[in-house]
């Protein structure tokens, strides 16, 4: 018992923060959520984020737009088309953000990213997502 009140006050300081931009990687610091990201199927990446509801969607948006313009550029891809579904990026149909579902619980986005070298139409820069989000999310890294 005594062991559980030693460890309540960190819960709940962790619980009363907004999710900050990281690997969903089984810590507690990752309790509150964070990112994974998954190759395929094909050339498509998959990225799904989960965070609290102290996160507002935006942040969430943008947070999952920052890891597929990361990814992109470790593919040696300047640019990045968003997709719903594997669907519709079978039938073409690329999105401008990436979709989030929110609650008074969290927030969660899946999205897939096709990574290119060429500006084709829809088509989001990279280096400009980092440039403009980095800061604010990266720090200093």
């Amino acid at each position: 018992m005594k062991s559980w009140l030693k460890v309540a006050p960190l819960i709940l300081i962790l619980c009363a923060c907004s999710t900050g931009y990281r690997v969903q990687d089984g810590s507690l610091a990752a309790a509150t959520g964070g990112f994974r990201d998954y190759a395929g199927p094909g050339k498509l990446r998959r990225v799904y984020i989960t965070a609290n509801g102290l996160t507002k969607p935006e942040t969430v948006s943008e947070m999952i737009l920052l890891r597929g313009a990361e990814m992109a550029k470790k593919d040696g891809k300047t640019y990045l088309l968003i997709y719903a579904s594997v669907p519709d990026a079978i039938r073409g149909l690329y999105r401008s953000a990436p979709h989030v579902d929110s609650s008074f619980m969290g927030s969660s986005a899946t999205t897939y990213f096709l990574f290119s070298e060429t500006n084709e139409p829809g088509a989001l820069n990279a280096d400009e997502i980092i440039a403009k989000l980095g800061p604010i999310y990266l720090g200093n890294r």
